[in-house]
């Protein structure tokens, strides 16, 4: 990745993760993509997305093959 080395305007080596959250929406989980400087932050984020929506019950975070963690929603099951 341009200027994620060190020095670079990224401010060091990033890492690519993939987040898969549970939605009471739908039946597959929804995916998304965290280009960041470690496991901390996709942990940090992928919190702050679970807390941004009734419907998020749970997250994966996976850096390749690696689970990283998994969290869990503190919010009773919400109908779709």
């Amino acid at each position: 990745m341009p200027g994620a080395g060190p020095g670079g305007p990224l401010g060091g080596f990033v890492k690519t993760y993939i987040i898969y959250i549970d939605d009471s929406r739908y039946t597959v989980p929804t995916m998304d993509t965290l280009v960041v400087s470690g496991d901390a932050r996709a942990r940090e984020l992928a919190a702050a997305r679970l807390a941004s929506s009734v419907h998020y019950q749970g997250a994966q975070i996976w850096e390749g093959e690696r689970l990283v963690d998994t969290l869990k929603s503190s919010r009773p099951p919400t109908p779709a």
